[in-house]
């Protein structure tokens, strides 16, 4: 080779090395065991369906990470509350959002909504269920931003299954595809155009689905400009994959045994969400051996499902109340218990319904040997050995049982398809599934729901389920409907279709490189847009800094006398507040004491340490500065430090830095710090962490990445309080004086009274918290020392420069206004305490302080009726 032809192979190769390492800075390579039939969701169905939905298209509500229906297309939930349901239960009123596009440009409005409820009720489309769409007798669009749905009959899981996950599907491009006689075999099926966070751009069938970024996407850009979804069909090829970084996550890992194998895997971090969903055993109900309820219990209670599920899913999941992934809030374990391990009973049972041991150990009725088929996934070792613990069960009361494995998109085929379970192929199967949002259980036992008519794979028929779930369905009451559902589970129950196994679990694997990616009950792609991915960095680059402790740390041997909570609102620190932390946690001024941890998103400042050493007999004050860049095993790394504290302080900062810190170990340790009576606190951003609900700066800072001084106010949040700028994180911290509130810190001096009252009308209309929300406002300059019983005493800063206006407890929001591009018209009650003793009482919203009521309207150049800082 020439020298030329040398050097113009090493220039290729280093070109190579370049888009590689580039490449992984902007594209997120995740494998899963599937592949799609269709990417058009509603020609799949439940987490296939949800999952390419979340990718590429939107729902008009969805789930978040805390388990709270929210708006996606809407601009909020519909209840009866807000007008949004009818009086009568049959009108569905949606409001949609404004400024909406497909990846292609056009416009999405409600007519593309009432459309796409048409086409799945449309028969000539191949969907997989129209549980739902088929209650609706007429969708309309009156305007391009009010989608109203018109009932044949009051139908309450409305909500959750047309237009919302899991269950229902999203919102298809009308003017693609309203022209064709149907969309079943188009190439919109495998190139869709859809509205959500990204846009197919090639799919390589076995192989991949590589995406791009859909910069019309109204939530914004994601930061990830390309995902590619690799199909990999082995968990152990996918494992391989993680250990040598050709992947950066495994989503929805399909075999739990693998759990403790993945999280050991360096350099990622592997989660196990409960879904509303589970695994059983499923009997075939029409066979004529498994169609005797007494032979189903006596299949059932002749396996050990406790003791099987704990070895074989090695901890990733538990059978204990396997219900409540299938019956939700309506679940009564005493009329739906765990399975009994009972063979002496199941023998017994199958002797009263005529199988008869024979002299091979076989039973036998009438001339007929009970051999049975069961069915699994394969590729799945979990389920094989589940499988083969339930053939040796079977084998002890004389049952003989045959397995039969089928690879995954064949084994959840649909019945037209070959399907075995959707095709009845079967006397029992190894089956996982979620059967929605709502307890109602028709699509899973009702008559008219057995396949290929619906998901009711145990194809059960029974009159008394059949008029328990009509009766369920009769009413939006939830105390009425679940006194119905109590009575189902008991027929369910006694009639035993399926045997629930376990609660499933969604498992999860992403690199540590990944943040801002949290999994609800619609799955791991939820919020995908808000997905940030870190270069590489070297773990030393990226790696927290321990500072030296002021003092000598020694472990804390007497109780403490807390637990209790210090929330600052930014500004000059209050000497008061760190002396009454050192009492609260010595239970003396004088007694030498307490190991106090401060946490900053900072690796350049230790000035805390020596600033609180010196206002108190502190046993030692030490700093950790934990960078944005930060792996979560980094991070969760940091847990040990605040296990040996007392207290643990939260500097200020830019509250997006803490929110890679959601849900690791080092926040559950800050949880137990408190438990065990510590004292735990914050100042500006630090406070702004410690709410049931936190204004998180995630998306303001993605929207004006090159603007540091950016930062959502009360003239533009009241302006269009669902300007996209605004974004929330949920129960970063729980803490019971702040269970329903948001925090906010620099109230006066930056005048976050209406920024906050329009957080306030966001979380309540989203239904963030339980009940009404709080907002708690605390100036600079002003702390609330807040003790075990929720009182909060303030504590003020009285030296020269701005004078301090203490703190604000905002309650009895009324919402008049509230809706995209329009300004927000609302009124709030104010409790408002700003001499230095006075106190709120944060559990019963009351206090010493001055009331009075703000009324706030966004289109008015002043804002509010009245001075909202000043008591009256």
């Amino acid at each position: 080779m020439s020298h030329w032809k040398v050097l113009a192979a090493l220039l290729l190769l280093v070109v190579a090395a370049c888009s590689r390492s580039a490449q992984r800075e902007d594209t997120l390579r995740i494998a899963q065991q599937w592949q799609p039939r269709s990417l058009n969701p509603a020609l799949e169905n439940g987490t296939s369906s949800t999952e390419w939905s979340m990718l590429l298209f939107s729902y008009l509500v969805r789930y978040d990470d805390t388990g709270r229906l929210i708006p996606d297309l809407a601009t909020q939930v519909p209840t009866l509350a807000n007008g949004g349901i009818s009086s009568d239960g049959k009108t569905i009123i949606y409001h949609i959002r404004k400024g909406v596009r497909f990846a292609d440009g056009a416009p999405l409005t409600a007519a593309d909504c009432a459309w796409s409820i048409e086409a799945i009720n449309n028969l000539r489309n191949n969907v997989q269920s129209r549980f739902a769409y088929d209650d609706v007798l007429r969708a309309d669009a009156p305007n391009p931003t009010t989608l109203v749905l018109h009932l044949k009959h009051p139908f309450p899981p409305i909500i959750v299954v047309v237009g919302a996950p899991q269950t229902g599907f999203p919102i298809l491009p009308k003017h693609l595809l309203s022209q064709l006689p149907d969309f079943n075999d188009v190439p919109f099926d495998a190139q869709p155009l859809g509205s959500g966070p990204y846009v197919v751009t090639q799919w390589n069938r076995g192989d991949r689905v590589e995406m791009r970024a859909n910069p019309y996407y109204w939530r914004g850009k994601p930061a990830i400009a390309h995902l590619t979804i690799q199909f990999v069909q082995s968990p152990q090829t996918a494992i391989n994959m993680l250990r040598t970084g050709e992947v950066d996550g495994y989503f929805d890992e399909q075999d739990y045994a693998n759990y403790p194998i993945l999280a050991d895997i360096p350099g990622y971090r592997t989660t196990s969400t409960p879904q509303n969903a589970v695994g059983a055993l499923i009997f075939n109900t029409q066979d004529p051996v498994t169609s005797d309820p007494r032979v189903r219990h006596a299949l059932a209670e002749a396996i050990d499902i406790p003791d099987s599920v704990r070895k074989t899913y090695r901890g990733a999941l538990r059978s204990h109340d396997a219900g409540a992934g299938l019956f939700l809030w309506a679940f009564d374990p005493a009329a739906y218990p765990d399975v009994p391990f009972d063979p002496k009973a199941a023998s017994s049972l199958l002797d009263q319904a005529g199988w008869r041991i024979g002299p091979d150990g076989i039973r036998r009725r009438n001339g007929q040997t009970m051999r049975l088929l069961l069915i699994i996934q394969a590729a799945t070792p979990g389920d094989a050995s589940l499988a083969n613990i339930i053939v040796q069960d079977e084998r002890a009361i004389g049952v003989g049982v045959t397995i039969k494995q089928f690879e995954i998109s064949q084994f959840v085929a649909p019945a037209n398809m070959g399907g075995p379970v959707y095709g009845g192929k079967f006397q029992m199967a190894l089956y996982s599934f979620e059967n929605g949002n709502d307890p109602d259980t028709t699509d899973q036992f009702a008559c008219a729901n057995v396949p290929p008519n619906g998901y009711n794979k145990s194809r059960i028929c029974n009159s008394s389920i059949d008029a328990l779930l009509k009766a369920g369905l009769a009413t939006y009451d939830p105390a009425k409907r679940k006194a119905v559902y109590r009575r189902l589970e008991a027929v369910l129950y006694q009639q035993l279709p399926i045997a629930l196994l376990y609660r499933r679990n969604e498992l999860n694997v992403f690199t540590d490189r990944l943040h801002g990616q949290t999994t609800s009950v619609s799955g791991a792609f939820w919020n995908v847009a808000a997905w940030r991915l870190s270069a590489p960095a070297s773990n030393v680059a990226c790696a927290p800094r321990i500072f030296p402790a002021v003092g000598i740390f020694r472990r804390t041997m007497t109780a403490l006398h807390g637990p209790g909570l210090l929330l600052q609102g930014g500004g000059t620190d209050i000497d008061q507040g760190f002396r009454w932390m050192h009492r609260m946690l010595t239970g003396s001024s004088s007694a030498r004491g307490g190991n106090v941890l401060v946490l900053t998103a900072r690796t350049d400042d230790n000035a805390y340490s020596p600033y609180i050493a010196s206002l108190a007999p502190f046993q030692s004050v030490r700093t950790i500065g934990i960078a944005r860049c930060a792996t979560r095993a980094q991070v969760d790394a940091m847990a040990k430090y605040v296990d040996e504290s007392d207290a643990v302080f939260f500097a200020g900062g830019d509250q997006a830095n803490y929110v890679p810190w959601k849900g690791s170990k080092l926040i559950a340790a800050v949880q137990e710090l408190w438990k065990r009576g510590g004292v735990v606190g914050g100042t500006s951003a630090g406070l702004a962490m410690q709410g049931a609900v936190d204004y998180d700066s995630v998306a303001a800072d993605r929207l004006h990445a090159n603007d540091d001084s950016y930062n959502v106010n009360s003239s533009n949040a009241t302006a269009d309080p669902y300007e996209p700028e605004i974004s929330f994180t949920t129960e970063f911290l729980h803490w019971p004086p702040l269970r329903d509130t948001i925090t906010d810190s620099h109230f006066a001096r930056r005048d976050r009274f209406g920024r906050l009252v329009t957080f306030l009308a966001r979380i309540d209309r989203e239904r963030l918290v339980d009940g009404p929300a709080v907002g708690l406002g605390i100036d600079e300059r002003s702390e609330l020392a807040v003790d075990k019983n929720g009182i909060a005493t303030l504590f003020e800063y009285r030296g020269a420069g701005y004078p301090t206006r203490g703190a604000y407890l905002l309650s009895n929001l009324h919402i008049e206004t509230l809706a995209p591009d329009r300004p927000l018209v609302a009124s709030v009650q104010v409790l408002h305490i700003n001499r230095a003793g006075e106190r709120f009482n944060l559990l019963a919203k009351t206090g010493s302080g001055a009331s009075y009521r703000v009324a706030v309207d966004g289109a008015r150049k002043s804002r509010y009726n009245r001075n909202p800082y000043d008591r009256p």
